[in-house]
């Protein structure tokens, strides 16, 4: 579980547009993979100049992949954001001091409708059945808490699963959020833990291209250590169990999450801070179902 470069420009983004309060769950604790000059650059990016000096920071000593150079999670939250900090886990060997297997249907009254932001730093792409373990997030969030999830979208060692721009859209549409965002970031230069990204911003409607080759077009981008990262908002009517129908298949009398985008387009995370040099390459999939945003360097 992790923060990264690209995921702290998505958090300031999101904090920028709607101060994040209240109670924060982070799943599990993150290592911040990132040194602390360059959290200054990046917060330069989105406040005045700010001074760090006078802050307390504390060193990440929980995390398995701790190391001196890294500041401690709830540190780096503090920096910008007013929150109860918590973190959850399936036990408290990473310091968690909130316990809970995500794979169980049934979770204790007292996690449901509790916190007001919930930041999943890999956690689905690690767990056997995620697609409980999102109906457990939406479970647990309040009435207009939002969640932020950044998670594997490519090959990638280690993970459990790798998963879809549509299987986040879909879920948070057919169980009507107020808003969803999906993001897909292709590592391009650099190296791991924080390359350069490009984003793109997926849309669940496209133009269906004659004779078109799926394979060939899986080709034309390599995806390997790609990231999806998805922001959603619940609302007053938002559920959070509703199984969506995979976009291929929905017919003409069941549920159409894709009617949603209508409203979600409207609310865009407007203040990310990107590199807005064109970018030629191909898009993925060779789908406009992608739209190139920017670059995170």
């Amino acid at each position: 579980m992790s923060i990264h470069v690209s995921t702290l420009h998505f958090l300031l983004a999101i904090n920028k547009e709607k101060k994040i309060k209240g109670n924060f769950l982070s799943i599990g604790k993150q290592t911040v993979y990132i040194s602390f000059k360059k959290i200054e650059s990046v917060f330069n990016k989105y406040f005045k100049k700010k001074n760090f000096k006078k802050k307390i920071l504390s060193i990440d000593n929980f995390t398995r992949n701790k190391n001196l150079k890294n500041i401690d999670d709830s540190s780096l939250l503090s920096l910008f954001t007013k929150t109860k900090y918590h973190a959850l886990d399936k036990s408290s060997y990473e310091n968690a001091d909130k316990i809970l297997d995500l794979n169980n249907k049934n979770i204790p009254t007292k996690f449901v409708g509790k916190y007001d932001f919930i930041y999943d730093g890999g956690t689905l792409d690690n767990i056997f059945s995620p697609s409980q373990g999102i109906s457990n997030f939406s479970k647990i969030l309040k009435t207009n808490g939002r969640i932020l999830h950044t998670n594997v979208g490519g090959a990638w060692p280690g993970a459990y699963c790798s998963f879809s721009c549509e299987w986040f859209y879909s879920f948070y549409a057919n169980n009507n959020y107020k808003n969803v965002q999906v993001y897909l970031l292709i590592p391009e230069k650099g190296e791991w833990p924080n390359p350069n990204y490009s984003i793109y911003l997926y849309s669940p409607h496209f133009k269906r291209k004659k004779n078109y080759d799926p394979l060939y077009a899986s080709k034309q981008r390599d995806l390997t250590g790609a990231t999806i990262i998805c922001y959603a908002e619940k609302g007053e009517k938002s559920s959070n169990n509703k199984i969506p129908i995979q976009s291929h298949y929905i017919e003409k009398d069941e549920s159409d999450w894709r009617k949603k985008s209508i409203i979600f387009s409207k609310k865009k995370i407007s203040s990310l801070m990107l590199d807005k040099k064109i970018n030629k390459k191909k898009l993925p999939f060779l789908s406009n179902h992608y739209k190139f945003i920017g670059s995170i360097n």
